[in-house]
C-alpha cells in the first residue's frame, strides 16, 4: 500500500506589480521586486537554507499569443490563420519536422 509523506516544505512568494500595459516592462518590474525581496530575506532572516528568484516560462504563439500546446516548435496545431499558413508553407517547401 502506498503511503504519502511530506518530502519537503518551502515558502513560495509571488510578487505583485501594478498594472502596466507593456507586459515586458511589467515582467521586468516583477523580477526587480523579487530580487529585492530575496536580498531582504538574506539580510534579515536567520536559518534560511536557500532563497532565489525563479522564473517560469511558457510557450506562446508568436502570431496570436495563444498558449503553446504542441510538441512541434514550429506549429501550434493551427491556433490562428498565421500559424496554419506558416505550417502549410513549410510543407510546400519541405522543411517540416
Amino acid at each position: 500500500m502506498k503511503t504519502v509523506n511530506i518530502d519537503d516544505v518551502y515558502v513560495r512568494l509571488q510578487v505583485r506589480h501594478p498594472y502596466m500595459s507593456d507586459k515586458q516592462k511589467a515582467i521586468a518590474q516583477k523580477v526587480r521586486d523579487a530580487e529585492h525581496v530575496v536580498e531582504q530575506i538574506k539580510r534579515h532572516v536567520d536559518d534560511v537554507f536557500d532563497v532565489e528568484v525563479v522564473r517560469e516560462y511558457k510557450g506562446t504563439c508568436s502570431h496570436c499569443g495563444s498558449r503553446w500546446t504542441e510538441d512541434d516548435p514550429n506549429y501550434n496545431g493551427g491556433c490562428c490563420h498565421e500559424d496554419q499558413d506558416q505550417y502549410e508553407l513549410s510543407i510546400k517547401q519541405g522543411v517540416t519536422q
